[in-house]
């Protein structure tokens, strides 16, 4: 898969992530809201997803089809709750490293 199809499939994800966006922060709450527990919160919807896709695959297999989302859906959903965590994980890293850069400063500032 080349750079370019994939960013293709992920701009599907994005589309509907951003369609999505509108129904669940349409008030005050924020994505984070969505995820109390951190990384509790963000690993289980992604536990979530992943046993609703196994759930779907063995349904394929016996060839029956879903009642809802069908496989396609649920991977997007999937991939949508794995970008937030990583974006929540780089956040986290960003702002360690910007509190052990400030540190560092911190450190080697003159004292008075």
């Amino acid at each position: 898969m080349t750079k370019d199809e994939f960013m293709k499939v992920c701009e599907v994800v994005a589309d509907l992530v951003a369609m999505k966006h509108e129904d669940y922060q349409a008030g005050q709450a924020q994505l984070g809201d969505y995820f109390p527990f951190h990384n509790y919160s963000y690993v289980q919807m992604i536990w979530v997803k992943t046993l609703r896709l196994l759930s779907l695959t063995k349904k394929n297999a016996d060839g029956r089809s879903p009642n809802f989302e069908g496989i396609a859906d649920t991977s997007k959903d999937l991939l949508a709750y794995t970008v937030f965590y990583l974006a929540y994980l780089l956040s986290k890293n960003k702002q360690k490293a910007l509190g052990a850069e400030n540190q560092a400063i911190q450190q080697k500032e003159p004292r008075t």
